[in-house]
Formats: structure tokens, C-alpha cells, sequence
């Protein structure tokens, strides 16, 4: 199994005692090598399965391991997947929590703090919204913070607030036998520590641990590593510091620096020798990323030959952008197949002009990041009856589907009823059909009779398709829509059906009950974007943001939007630490391309409802001449780094076949210089801080009252005071 190894692939599938850090670039082989480790501890060293820990990135990554390794293995899955095999065994011991607990995704939260924000009467309240209360949820649980230990943190009126409603929004999860994705991790930690015994059973149970993208774990999963391998510390981390790009959502590149601190035997071993791209792709990435300083040093190379050039091209606007990208596509569509391109953006809204582009060219595409499966209504509503079937504490998942399809249960009655349920202590679904003054005979009719259908389901033991399919018929929701006159709703039976299907791929035919339908649905709450990418059938251009593209590979790759402002993004660039993080994003896009890399700004750019000039990316300055062929558009360059692109741009003019877009209407073009006051309609008054160009081609750096703008002269809605 050695024998396909390069000498320092070996040397990390050989050393197995002690801790090992592998920093494994772009296209070294990381997966190979990993997959190599588990196979020589389970064959030569002859290593129980049930005694090795693989954490990966995505479920998906567990898969295609356990396809190269040929064995199943217990124990590997992401870090959510590993915590929930751990709290179905023993959340129990942790107060309020049974295990038929359900997982809220972003729906769900977003539901809960709503109705907390409504009972407080704060709904209304511009400073605090539901998604900015998620967010500090989100932020507080990524460093390991309580809802006490945050309110301790409060430096403001509205963090005061938003501490209160963490406090409730933990209360609301524990009283429905719930938890969302950053709770797995907590409460498996606090589980462990405040039961030695079961921490002692998984020290001794995982004699070797391994830990896949290890740049790109935050706190929490930190100290769980941290716990497990405390006793053996035969843990084994598998990462790229120059591709953590994920510190918005808690990942801390510092520990995978500190490494050598943490472990001081560690060894490590430098995977530089890439297998995927060619020398110039190489060369252009080790060049953009050595300006970092956050950073172990290493040099990516290849035995391949060097190949084409980068392509650089400055077209003049976001639509010329991509056409140009089109025109490419059709020309190499012959040679490659649309399957092998990929057009990567910083953000998602970039995505549109391609989009229109291609439909109008009629070039099948896949976006990535689109509406998921799993997001669709229909498909959230039929899992909320099965989540509900699992855990009638469930009360999101209730409100969700109680009237769904339409039984009379009106919002007053549901409210009522929760009034109830609060005032004696018990849930929402115990309540249901109870007879007051408040509620009439027919509002209790109808919700025993959803009580009983729910508790008869909650009886039936059948193989888990046959389940799921009977829920779909016996709850009306198949009715609702195969009667409908309505194409799309037919669409959405075959989406709610299509749930039955995937149940058969994800449990065994044998499988009953409501443990089989508990396991079904942590799978599928599991479930990642990165877990979806590329499932669509067909040949089609993949577009997607870099984030989405991490682990990803094409021949083609167009990096389009290397702006300033754009990539690196505008909320970036006052700080070092973003700004370096921002290179990352831009290296990881590069060291996606295998073949042929294109790269493309535009001069001018509609964002936000006004045309704005942004400079070339310092990034596209930093890739060195000789590995560059630059070409630009009929139109005059102008701003940025104009004078290092002159220096030698192709004689080729990339002419777009799209029209150009309209002009803006005739105006007398007025010149402007440093200092000028100018007075814009929507910005009001500023001050010119840079100038580029000349004449109608002018382009100007304002500082306004509120922000700073980059602006085209020709299309700016300003006059000079």
C-alpha cells in the first residue's frame, strides 16, 4: 500500500506513536495519505476499527474515506456526527435532554427567537432582530460562552438584552428536547467533563485519532480533541494553514500554529509536491500567498510541466465579465466538457450576471448555493411531522405543521393552547384537545384529532421507507398536493416522495421504529452544502463562491471579481488579519485549477444601486509578470495598477459579443482634483481623496458623510460644489 507514497507520504502513514502534524498543501494528497494511515493501522498494526477516530470536514469526506479504505470504520464522520453518536448514548445524564432529541437548523432557531422576541414585545426593535440575535448566539457558543458568561461580558444596553434572550432561547431548546448545531459540541464537552468515567471509557476507546482540515477548527472542537487524546496522544492533524478560510464562523487558525506548543514531541511533516495543478498555476498561488505572515513556510511544487500562463483579463463592466467568460467556455467547450469548468466569485449575489449570460447563451450550468433540497418547504414540513413523531416536546415542529394541510387550527387557538401549556408546566402537544372557556368544542375537536394522528403514527412499526411514505398519505400531505391543478405542486410531491427514496440509501430495509427514525433524521441534519456540491446529473458549468470550492477540483477555473472591495472584500481592508485571510480565499481559488486558470476584473461595477470604479486586487500585483498573459478590453485601462499591467499587456483585444449596456443619458463630463467638494444625491456632500483618469474615463476615490466610495465620473448622480 506504500508503494504509490512519495518519500514524505510515508514518512506520515509510518509514524503512528506520538502526535503528528501533517501540513499537506493544495493537491498534495492528503486524502491518500490519510486514508493510507487508517489502512496500515487496521492491516499491519492490526487496530480494532472501533478504536480509531477519523474526524473529516463533511460527511461526504467520510464516504469517499471509507471507499478508499474498503472498511467500515465506527468512528469517523464530522465533528457534529461524532458528538451526536455521543449524546444518543448519554445526553440523559444531562438535565432536561432524553435521546429523541431533535436538531434545529437555521428555520427553526430563527422560529424560536422570533416568538421570544414577540412575548417581550421586541419584535418591532430595528437594534434587535432575530438574525443579529442568532448571530451573538452563534459568536457566544463559538468561544465557549454561557448565557451567564456573556451577560457577565455585556458592554451594552442591546448585549444586555440579547443575553437575556440567550437565556431564554436555551431554556425553549431544553424545554422541547432540542439542540442546534453549536449546542452538539457543547454539551458533548460538558457531558465528558462532568462524567469522568465516560471521558475515561472514549480516552481509552480511541487509541489514535485523526483530524482532517485541522486549520479550520474552532474552540470547541478544539478542547474536544483536546480531551479525548489526552491519554494515548497518538493524535494525528491533517491541515493547511494557507487554506483556513472560515474564521466568520468560529474557526482559529491558531490551532493548528500552536501545535508544536500543545504537543512539544510533535513531529511534522511538510507535504509540498502538488499533484494537481502545473508549475505556472503553482508558482502564481506560492506567489500570492508567501505576502502572508501568518503562516508555517512552505513551497508547493510539481514534477509536471509548467503549462499555459495565468490569463489576466480587465474587461470593462461586470456583464462584459462574463460574457467574456461565456465566449471561453463555448471556444474550450469541445476540448474539455462543461463539467470541467468552474466559475468562482466572493459572493453569492456575483453569481447573477453569469446566470443571465448563460441562460441567454443557453450553456447548462450547476449553481452551487442555491435553494437545498432539504430548505424546501414542502420537504421542511414532512420532516417536522416525522421530528414531531420522535419528540412530541417538539413544539417548533408542531406550530409548524398543525394546520398543515388545513384542519381549522387558527393562530389564536395554537396561542391559547401554548398559554395553557405554559401555565401548568407542560408542552404544547400534552396540552392539545383540553377544553376551556377560552376555546371552543370545535377548536379542541380538531386538535385531539391531530394529537391522535400523530400518537397513532408514533405506534406503527414499519420498515423506515414504508414509515415515512405512510406519514406523507396518512397526514394529507399527499392529498394536498396530488389534487392540486397547480404543475409546481406537483413538483413538490415528487420532492416530498423523493424523502422516501433517500431513506432507503441512508438506513438498512430492515430498519423500524422511532430509533431508526431518530438516527434518519441526524443524518440528514447533518447534512452540509458541501455534502451537495456537484449531485445534479448533466454536463454544466459549476458556478459557486470560492468558500464553496474548498476540497474542490476542475480543470478550467475562472477566479472572476479580483477588485478591491470585491476580493479582497471591502470589509477586509482596515485590518491585517482579514486582509491575510482574504489572500487565503484567493490562493485557495487558484489551487483549485488543474490545467488552464483564468483570471478577470471589471472597471466598473453595479453594486448596491450604483456604479462604482474599483482598483485591480493587489492580489493579481503580487503574481509576478513572466507567469502572466494579460490581455484587456477596447476600452482605455485606467486606475489601480495600470502602469504594472501596460508593462505587457497582449496586442489581442478580448472583443465581448454581448452588447454593451446602455449609456448613461449625454451630461457635460466635469474634471475633478484632489480636495474638490462634491455633492452626491444620495450621498450628499464628500471630498475627493484620489483621482484616476482623465476626462469621462475619470474615476474617483470620495470620502462622504456616512462612507467611502469609489466612483465612475460618467454614471455618478454628483456635481461639484
Amino acid at each position: 500500500m506504500l508503494e504509490t507514497l512519495n518519500d514524505k507520504q510515508k514518512e506520515a502513514v509510518l509514524y503512528t506513536e506520538g502526535p503528528l502534524m501533517i501540513i499537506a498543501g493544495a493537491g498534495s494528497g492528503k486524502t491518500r495519505v490519510l486514508t493510507t494511515r487508517i489502512k496500515y493501522l487496521l492491516t499491519e498494526k492490526n487496530i480494532f476499527p472501533d478504536r480509531i477516530l477519523a474526524v473529516t470536514f463533511t460527511n461526504k469526506a467520510a464516504r469517499e474515506m471509507e471507499t478508499r479504505i474498503g472498511a467500515k470504520l465506527p468512528w469517523i464522520g464530522t465533528f457534529h456526527h461524532i458528538c451526536g453518536k455521543i449524546l444518543r448514548r448519554h445526553i440523559h445524564l444531562l438535565s432536561g435532554y432524553s435521546s429523541n432529541y431533535v436538531i434545529y437548523d437555521d428555520a427553526d432557531q430563527m422560529a424560536v427567537v422570533k416568538n421570544i422576541l414577540r412575548a417581550q414585545g421586541l419584535d418591532e426593535n430595528k437594534k434587535i432582530t432575530p438574525a443579529k440575535v442568532l448571530q451573538q448566539i452563534g459568536q457566544a457558543k463559538n468561544k465557549m460562552l454561557s448565557p451567564q458568561e456573556y451577560a457577565a461580558g455585556a458592554q451594552y444596553d442591546v448585549q444586555e438584552m440579547i443575553a437575556k434572550i440567550y437565556q431564554q432561547y436555551q431554556d425553549t431548546l431544553r424545554q422541547n428536547n432540542a439542540v442546534d448545531f453549536d449546542d452538539m459540541l457543547l454539551l458533548a464537552i460538558e457531558l465528558l467533563q462532568i462524567n469522568p468515567e465516560i471521558l475515561a471509557r472514549y480516552q481509552e476507546q480511541f487509541e489514535y485519532i485523526l483530524v482532517d482540515e485541522y486549520q479550520d477548527t474552532n474552540r470547541a472542537q478544539y478542547t474536544l480533541i483536546q480531551l479525548l487524546a489526552a491519554k494515548h496522544q497518538n493524535i494525528c492533524v491533517v491541515g493547511d494553514n494557507d487554506q483556513n478560510i472560515y474564521s466568520w464562523r468560529g474557526a482559529d487558525i491558531t490551532n493548528i500554529l500552536n501545535f508544536e506548543q500543545d504537543y512539544p514531541q510533535a513531529k511534522v511533516v511538510l507535504l509540498e509536491q502538488n499533484y494537481r495543478s502545473t508549475a505556472n498555476i503553482l508558482n502564481a498561488a506560492n506567489a500570492v500567498i508567501k505576502n502572508n505572515s501568518l503562516r508555517k513556510e512552505k513551497n508547493l511544487w510539481t514534477d509536471k510541466p509548467g503549462g499555459e500562463k495565468c490569463s489576466f483579463v480587465l474587461t470593462g463592466s461586470e456583464t462584459e465579465e462574463a460574457v467574456y467568460v461565456a465566449d471561453l467556455v463555448e471556444k474550450l467547450r469541445a476540448q474539455y466538457g462543461l463539467n470541467n469548468f468552474a466559475v468562482f466569485y466572493r459572493i453569492n449575489a456575483q453569481s447573477r450576471i453569469f446566470e443571465d449570460v448563460f441562460n441567454k447563451r443557453q450553456i447548462p450550468y450547476r449553481l452551487i448555493g442555491g435553494v437545498r433540497f432539504y430548505a424546501r418547504k414542502e420537504v421542511k414540513d414532512i420532516l417536522a411531522y416525522l421530528r414531531l413523531i420522535v419528540n412530541p416536546q417538539d413544539s417548533v415542529s408542531l406550530q409548524r405543521i398543525i394546520n398543515v394541510p388545513p384542519r381549522g387550527i387558527g393562530d389564536r387557538t395554537i396561542a391559547k393552547y401554548a398559554q395553557l401549556a405554559a401555565q401548568n408546566g407542560v408542552s404544547l402537544f400534552d396540552i392539545l384537545g383540553a377544553e376551556t372557556t377560552d376555546l371552543n368544542k370545535r377548536a379542541a375537536q380538531s386538535t385531539s384529532a391531530f394529537k391522535k394522528l400523530i400518537q397513532d403514527l408514533q405506534n406503527l412499526e414499519l420498515p423506515l421507507s414504508e414509515f415515512i411514505d405512510t406519514v406523507i398519505r396518512k397526514s394529507g400531505y399527499h392529498e394536498l398536493l396530488a389534487a392540486s391543478a397547480d404543475e409546481s405542486d406537483f413538483e413538490r410531491l415528487e420532492n416530498v416522495l423523493e424523502l422516501v427514496s433517500i431513506s432507503r440509501e441512508y438506513t438498512s430495509a430492515e430498519a423500524s421504529g422511532r430509533q431508526a427514525l431518530a438516527e434518519f433524521l441526524e443524518q440528514l441534519s447533518l447534512m452540509t452544502d458541501a455534502d451537495n456540491t456537484k449531485t445534479e446529473s448533466g454536463d454544466a458549468v459549476t458556478l459557486m463562491t470560492i468558500h464553496s470550492a474548498k476540497g474542490l477540483e476542475f480543470p478550467v477555473v475562472f477566479l472572476t471579481g479580483l477588485e478591491e472591495k470585491v476580493l479582497p472584500h471591502f470589509r477586509s481592508l482596515t485590518e491585517t488579519v482579514q486582509l491575510e485571510e482574504e489572500r487565503r480565499l484567493c490562493y485557495v481559488a487558484i489551487t483549485r485549477a488543474q490545467e488552464q486558470l483564468f483570471l478577470s476584473a471589471a472597471r466598473i461595477r453595479s453594486q448596491a444601486g450604483e456604479t462604482s470604479y474599483n482598483e485591480i486586487s493587489r492580489f493579481v500585483a503580487e503574481i509576478p509578470a513572466e507567469l502572466l498573459d494579460k490581455k484587456e478590453t477596447a476600452a482605455r485601462l485606467f486606475g489601480g495598477y495600470t502602469d504594472y499591467l501596460n508593462a505587457s499587456v497582449s496586442q489581442t483585444k478580448i472583443q465581448p459579443r454581448a452588447n454593451r449596456p446602455a449609456a448613461a443619458p449625454v451630461k457635460t463630463i466635469q474634471h475633478y482634483t484632489v480636495g474638490d467638494t462634491v455633492l452626491h444625491d444620495t450621498f450628499g456632500e464628500g471630498r475627493v481623496l484620489k483621482v484616476f483618469g482623465k476626462g469621462a474615463e475619470q474615476a474617483l476615490e470620495i470620502q462622504f458623510a456616512r462612507a467611502r466610495k469609489s466612483l465612475l465620473v460618467k454614471y455618478a448622480k454628483m456635481n461639484k460644489l
